[in-house]
């Protein structure tokens, strides 16, 4: 079944961030570099970011820090110091992928209520959404502090649906990683495959039961 007629065909959606939504990784990475600076480490490359974002920051900070080879100690300090650049960087150089806005307003007409699923903090996603003008769009944004563990337990998602009030099976998670994919299964929602976000055109063992590579690929309205 193609993305477009799956997704028309259920009453909620629940779509990851970074990398789903909006691409982030510039600010990500700046953010991550200039922390590295305080904290006397030498800068990392964008791949580094890109390959650790969907564990949150914390796993973008132990990738760097074993990559680096730098002490536990200075975990602490850089990831203080990760959140205070990224906040003040104020997601300058994020951006929706292009079509969002168009299927954000196809569900808007069809009443379809959406959420946001991510392992960004509740507050920073709040913080980008509002940046990006979709805030208001959500019916629940859903953190990774926001339930007792973060994706890719089913915890956050079925969080997420309680609020829809929606079951799994007539719900849909859109994502671009296998995180969100081994979330997804987890719950029992069907999942579909973002391609051009961060991650890679396969989802690991985990099931897709649809995938896209463009917003522009979604036309609601024609189903």
């Amino acid at each position: 079944m193609k993305a477009s007629a799956l997704i028309a065909s259920r009453r909620a959606l629940v779509f990851d961030l970074d990398g789903t939504l909006a691409d982030t990784i510039t600010d990500l990475w700046l953010a991550l570099n200039a922390a590295l600076q305080d904290c006397g480490l030498p800068p990392v490359g964008v791949e580094l970011v890109q390959e650790s974002l969907h564990g949150g920051l914390p796993e973008t900070v132990r990738g760097v820090t074993s990559t680096l080879r730098a002490g536990p100690g200075v975990l602490p300090e850089l990831s203080r110091r990760y959140a205070v650049h990224y906040q003040q960087r104020a997601h300058a150089a994020s951006s929706l992928y292009a079509g969002v806005v168009d299927l954000l307003d196809a569900c808007r007409n069809r009443r379809i209520p959406l959420a946001v699923c991510t392992n960004k903090s509740r507050d920073a996603a709040m913080a980008l959404l509002t940046r990006l003008a979709i805030a208001d769009r959500f019916q629940c944004v859903v953190g990774g502090d926001s339930a007792d563990h973060p994706k890719p337990h089913p915890a956050p998602l079925l969080f997420a649906l309680r609020e829809l009030a929606t079951g799994p099976g007539q719900a849909v998670m859109i994502g671009d990683s296998h995180v969100d994919a081994e979330c997804a299964a987890r719950a029992g929602v069907d999942f579909v495959l973002h391609t051009g976000g961060y991650g890679v055109a396969e989802a690991g063992p985990y099931p897709v039961a649809a995938r896209f590579d463009s917003y522009r690929e979604l036309a609601l309205n024609e189903h």
